[in-house]
């Protein structure tokens, strides 16, 4: 009876059982003999070549997480080191200006506004564009680059009139044609709305020149709200603000790194920790087995005398680890990396605070 996998299934105890009872009363091993049967030798050894196989399944895991770690900490020596120089710079031309960052309304918060503007207009322009009666996808295409204009367009003209930049005529004059074009698109999609309303016979077309009045009104303000936000949302120095976001984006990169080093650190412990646990358990099971058999072996033996291969502690296989192919990095060095990361923020900063003002 051939015996395929070491487990302690129901089915597989049974099978151990009846070999041994087969051994038993056929007198296998004899009495004097010194060494164990055929089947409890071949029990050993396909538990041997499983622990082999849980030992190289785990080797491939613990090594490719290795290979993450060590590539992981290359990659924040390399980062912090980027932040220790991008923060230099940052603090000159703070010291130089006097001042942090002023920036009175989060990135975060003023793009997720910006894009549900984006998202309303989007929803009234396909409405009003229908009057062309173009195909869907046309109309579609129409409203969305309106949609995503208006936005634009007063993204930048509060970033012209929060930092001027120089020539201060071409700025002048940049921010008077963007909100020329701001205002007659509105203009053109109320016209748009309008003829959709008289188009569909809607009541609400007897008050048409209220209703055009009230939504170029409404949209007017969102477009002023849209320029306020950019306005709140940038520096008055531009290049003091780049600096301070590649400060900001770097400091964010430290952050992800470092949390995944540990991550990972902490699976290569669990898997090697796992590997112990599953051969201890197999090998385990494997004496169980042996025991189980030399039992069902001697309990139907004509001979009661216990054979002398019974009388000696079952041969199982030995324990392993996982041999390390390469030179992990010390957590130590993670933790020196980490340190000197940690003495380049100052509290006065402001990546505390979001370097918000």
């Amino acid at each position: 009876m051939a015996i395929k996998r070491v487990t302690n299934s129901w089915w597989h105890r049974w099978k151990i059982k009846r070999a041994g009872r087969k051994d038993g009363k056929l007198g296998i091993p004899s009495g004097d003999q010194a060494e164990i049967s055929s089947f409890e030798s071949g029990l050993v050894e396909l538990g041997h070549h499983h622990l082999e196989q849980i030992r190289n399944a785990f080797a491939n895991k613990i090594q490719s997480k290795e290979g993450e770690f060590n590539a992981g900490v290359q990659r924040l020596e390399r980062i912090v080191s980027s932040f220790a120089s991008e923060f230099e710079r940052y603090a000159a031309k703070k010291k130089e200006l006097g001042r942090d960052v002023v920036v009175h309304f989060s990135r975060f918060w003023y793009l997720i506004i910006l894009s549900l503007i984006a998202l309303g207009e989007l929803a009234l322009n396909f409405q009003a564009f229908q009057v062309f009666q173009k195909p869907l996808l046309l109309t579609l295409i129409m409203a969305m680059a309106i949609a995503l204009g208006l936005p634009v367009s007063a993204h930048f003209i509060g970033v012209f009139v929060k930092q001027w930049p120089h020539p201060a005529w071409k700025t002048a004059l940049l921010t008077l044609l963007f909100a020329a074009i701001g205002i007659l698109c509105l203009s053109g999609i109320n016209i748009a709305r309008s003829e959709y309303l008289k188009l569909m016979d809607v009541t609400l077309a007897a008050h048409d020149e209220v209703l055009h009045q009230a939504f170029l009104m409404i949209n007017l303000f969102v477009f002023a709200v849209a320029i306020l936000m950019s306005y709140f949302a940038h520096d008055s120095d531009p290049d003091f603000e780049k600096l301070y976001n590649e400060v900001r984006s770097t400091d964010r990169l430290c952050h992800q790194t470092s949390d995944r080093i540990l991550h990972l650190a902490g699976q290569i412990d669990s898997l090697r920790i796992r590997h112990q646990a599953e051969e201890r358990l197999l090998q385990s099971v494997i004496r169980e087995l042996i025991y189980l058999y030399r039992g069902e072996n001697q309990r139907v033996r004509a001979d009661a005398k216990l054979p002398v291969a019974f009388q000696n502690v079952p041969r199982t296989p030995q324990l392993g680890d996982v041999e390390q192919t390469q030179i992990l990095r010390p957590m130590s060095e993670v933790q020196d990396i980490l340190e000197r990361w940690s003495r380049i923020q100052r509290p006065s900063s402001g990546l505390s605070s979001g370097g918000t003002a």
